[in-house]
């Protein structure tokens, strides 16, 4: 049992820099057979959700690009449920939790709430931080 909660919890608090996104993610992704049954669908219903394309973002494009807050944290968001759903539906753990961002891929895990409600909360986030941050130019420090 204590296993189940502490690699939930690090999968979900970890601080995921943009290079794993795009470089590892990637290599976890396609070398499983996950990608059609598991993640592809939620990279399509992502982009519908955000209206722009996330995927080719986060696996083919620049620093720059991956690095804008309103990327950044559904991209980070999305990578949590994509680990999520590679644990499969047999992976109930008794306990999950998230520190800031981490804690919508809590509510999600627990089916507090689903992937859709939980990823426009993450966009609508993204874009408040944006707002209220000191330095609008320096996307970065919102996140």
């Amino acid at each position: 049992m204590t296993s189940k909660i502490i690699l939930l919890i690090v999968l979900f608090i970890w601080g995921i820099p943009s290079s794993f996104i795009r470089s590892r993610f990637r290599k976890i992704v396609y070398q499983t057979n996950h990608w059609t049954i598991n993640i592809k669908p939620l990279f399509i219903k992502a982009e519908e959700i955000l209206e722009f394309d996330i995927s080719k973002i986060m696996f083919e494009g620049s620093k720059e690009e991956l690095t804008q807050t309103k990327v950044t944290q559904p991209a980070i968001f999305i990578h949590s449920m994509a680990i999520l759903k590679i644990l499969g539906e047999s992976f109930k753990p008794d306990l999950v939790a998230g520190h800031s961002l981490g804690e919508f891929s809590a509510l999600v895990a627990s089916g507090v709430i689903n992937y859709e409600d939980g990823l426009k909360l993450v966009s609508i986030r993204a874009k408040a931080c944006l707002l209220y941050t000191s330095d609008a130019a320096d996307e970065r420090s919102s996140v």
